[in-house]
């Protein structure tokens, strides 16, 4: 099962209506998902995540709201430490 099945059977935990999609709407998810992953420089050609380098002043801002919205970027805690104190 790829990671993407993985994420969607996860979320489907607190919106039941994900276990309602069909097949084909799924891979659609999965072929946009990707795509706008790859459009976005996100994505290698190896399906790989590219590491966001996000600077110290917006990692700050986003340190500072609850919960962390730093959560949403593609890079370790190491990247942050010491952002937002």
């Amino acid at each position: 099962m790829s990671d993407f099945d993985n994420f969607l059977r996860s979320k489907s935990l607190w919106h039941e209506e994900l276990n309602e999609l069909k097949e084909s709407t799924r891979n659609k998810l999965r072929t946009t998902l990707f795509l706008m992953m790859r459009e976005a420089n996100l994505l290698s050609n190896s399906d790989q995540i590219i590491q966001t380098q996000v600077s110290s002043r917006v990692a700050e801002v986003l340190a500072g709201r609850i919960p962390s919205e730093l959560r949403f970027f593609p890079c370790t805690d190491a990247d942050f430490k010491g952002a937002g104190k």
